[in-house]
């Protein structure tokens, strides 16, 4: 295994643009947020997101971070027109009225390119890779004031040494949940590589991988950052752990089971640590996300306040277990039969506080309507 300390110590940012939705939607139209509790979104809580970085080996030249840097911007747009809702702006609580919103389609996905001064294979063999990985995924802090200048969804692709690449998503909990992501991400993968199959029929075509190339003329990288363990450290030390439920379609749990249920589930992820490595959960915040009417309730849930009876009926967590794989990202390809080496991800919780996140299924799923929670717990350090 290579020492982390033998990785070159720069990762630099080559260019960002915003790629929009390729059709607009009707004007006004926004997703509400309910916001429970004593001002549980402050500067902290909005920092809470999802980061999945995935890494390909590069198969040939349309398979390589340059050609899929140069043909995101198109495809994106494409996979937006039917996401608008992860192409939005998120606005603060203007009306004193505890709701904060969405505005869709309003502000993209800001789409990063960047180049790595390693080899994929040393870097995923790293013993600081999961520490170093932040600097694979791009993200800058949502301004608490100014909440609607800042982008909620990053997608960075990153080139290494050699023949690997990597795509590294950062997305708002605010904006998205981890299966609606996935289901994005998806619908992605299926635009682009249409986008490409396209282009190939072409002579000529708008967009081409020389636009990213780093000419003698671009020799200036828009940020350079330090790429070892050390300098990387800077999320909360924590852990996820996941569970899925059953679900009945005709039942919408009232809000105190999913606070009970929430309870639950930390105190199973808690148990399911390394003995000694977690900290204990006084409190958290809870968010709960239904596809169906398309709403988004966050909630700081305290200790001192935690309900009685149970888990409002959803039964033991520990007999409910899941894990990332089931988001079915590791199959994810955006070259035909180019399916990742590697998948990693991290829930980012706000600060030391825990965060869980409780998925309601979509009603259009295929199986059986599942549940899906991810509770993060901070770690001792």
């Amino acid at each position: 295994m290579a020492a982390s300390d033998s990785i070159p110590k720069q990762l630099h940012i080559e260019a960002m643009q915003s790629a929009l939705p390729g059709q607009l939607t009707e004007t006004g139209q926004s997703r509400a947020i309910a916001v429970v509790g004593a001002g549980p979104l402050c500067r902290e809580a909005l920092q809470s997101r999802l980061r999945v970085v995935l890494y390909y080996r590069k198969t040939g030249e349309d398979d390589s971070a340059e050609a899929v840097a140069a043909w995101a911007k198109e495809s994106l747009s494409a996979a937006l027109a039917e996401y608008p809702g992860l192409a939005g702006r998120l606005r603060n609580d203007r009306e004193g009225d505890g709701f904060w919103d969405v505005k869709l389609n309003d502000a993209g996905v800001r789409l990063v390119q960047a180049t790595a001064e390693v080899g994929m294979d040393e870097f995923l063999e790293s013993e600081g890779r999961e520490a170093m990985e932040e600097k694979l995924a791009y993200w800058a802090d949502i301004d608490r004031d100014k909440p609607d200048v800042s982008a909620l969804f990053y997608i960075q692709v990153t080139e290494f040494k050699g023949d690997g690449y990597s795509i590294g998503i950062t997305c708002s909990l605010l904006l998205a949940d981890p299966q609606l992501l996935a289901r994005f991400l998806k619908q992605w993968a299926l635009c682009h590589s249409q986008t490409v199959a396209r282009a190939a029929l072409t002579t000529t075509s708008i967009f081409h991988p020389s636009y990213f190339r780093k000419a003698k003329q671009r020799p200036v990288h828009l940020k350079s950052l330090a790429l070892d363990s050390a300098a990387a450290a800077t999320d909360p030390a924590a852990a996820t752990v996941l569970f899925k439920f059953p679900w009945d379609p005709e039942r919408r749990a009232p809000a105190l089971a999913y606070s009970a249920l929430a309870w639950l589930c930390v105190d199973e992820a808690s148990r399911a640590l390394e003995p000694g490595t977690g900290a204990a959960v006084s409190e958290f915040f809870l968010i709960v996300s239904d596809p169906v009417d398309d709403s988004m309730r966050v909630e700081l849930c305290r200790k001192e306040e935690r309900p009685s009876g149970g888990a409002g009926g959803f039964g033991r967590a520990a007999n409910y277990m899941a894990s990332w794989d089931e988001l079915g990202l590791d199959g994810l390809a955006l070259a035909e039969g180019n399916e990742p080496v590697h998948v990693s991800y991290r829930t980012v919780p706000s600060g030391r506080a825990g965060l869980v996140v409780v998925m309601l299924p979509p009603d259009d799923v295929d199986c059986a309507p599942e549940l899906m929670v991810a509770a993060t717990v901070p770690k001792r350090i």
